[in-house]
């Protein structure tokens, strides 16, 4: 299905992302797929590459989910079960969690302090900056 791809450069214009972290999300999903097989459970349409396009095209066109249902010939409701599973699996695990409102919320008032007061807080927002930078190449590497 990825063969179409001529090349890295083109794969990442049109999906959004590097070929590289693509297959890191597949077999992600495919590591939860298969805790999910020993469950039971009807088998899905899609397979894994195809769940994680229709979620990654989800996230960059903005397009509705009866649009994407109709591309991927599925009904609305799959569509919205298998993008809602992909997104939580993604998030569940450390290479894609995303960080807390708390820490989103410290940088954003601490960027804002940073415009209103640039000679007094100088100095703690390129502190704070590099902070938050470490923590999340930190928790990116892990």
């Amino acid at each position: 299905m990825l063969d179409k791809y001529k090349d890295e450069n083109e794969f990442y214009s049109l999906i959004g992302i590097k070929y590289k972290t693509f297959m890191k999300m597949v077999e992600i999903l495919k590591e939860a797929k298969a805790k999910q097989k020993q469950i039971g459970g009807r088998p899905n349409k899609l397979s894994i590459e195809q769940r994680l396009l229709m979620t990654l095209e989800y996230w960059k066109e903005y397009s509705t989910y009866r649009i994407i249902a109709k591309k991927y010939n599925i009904s609305h409701v799959s569509c919205i079960r298998n993008i809602f599973w992909v997104e939580n699996t993604l998030i569940k695990n450390s290479h894609f969690h995303i960080p807390g409102k708390k820490i989103l919320d410290l940088v954003h008032n601490y960027n804002i302090l940073c415009r209103l007061n640039y000679k007094i807080h100088f100095r703690l927002c390129i502190y704070l900056t590099f902070v938050f930078h470490l923590k999340n190449n930190y928790q990116n590497s892990r």
